[in-house]
């Protein structure tokens, strides 16, 4: 059989030709071919979506990255939270106040409330040779 058919009518005319010489007219599945110039719609197309996919994946790392910043800085803080429920206490660096109890042979260390965070023995070196009288407010 012929590959083509009315290749000398206008294709506005063609389908018109094709009916009028064809004994059925009858819907299939098959490949067509693309012409050139599709083919070159398509590379552009292609090369379109590209472009926009990359620009997306850029976008894409740079949120995933900011994301992950912020999640592994919530599970640092997270950990923080859960070791202070854990221990009921926190580790702290502030002023406190030495007081050394000579009759008791002891030091007490004492925050800005007032409370006795930390008591030891006394050392050799904080010793008194004259004891002065004990004074609690």
């Amino acid at each position: 059989m012929d590959k083509h058919l009315f290749e000398d009518v206008i294709p506005q005319d063609r389908e018109r030709s094709l009916q009028q010489y064809c004994d059925d007219v009858e819907e299939i599945s098959f490949t067509r071919e693309f012409t050139a110039e599709e083919m070159a719609e398509l590379y552009e197309l292609l090369s379109d979506e590209a472009v926009k996919l990359n620009d997306l994946e850029s976008v894409k790392k740079d949120l995933m990255k900011e994301y992950s910043d912020k999640i592994k800085s919530l599970k640092l803080e997270l950990n923080s939270t859960l070791q202070k429920i854990k221990h009921k206490a926190e580790n702290v660096h502030e002023k406190t106040y030495k007081i050394i109890d000579h009759h008791e042979g002891r030091v007490g260390f004492y925050d800005k409330t007032g409370r006795l965070v930390h008591e030891r023995r006394i050392k050799p070196e904080e010793r008194q040779t004259i004891l002065k009288p004990y004074k609690v407010s």
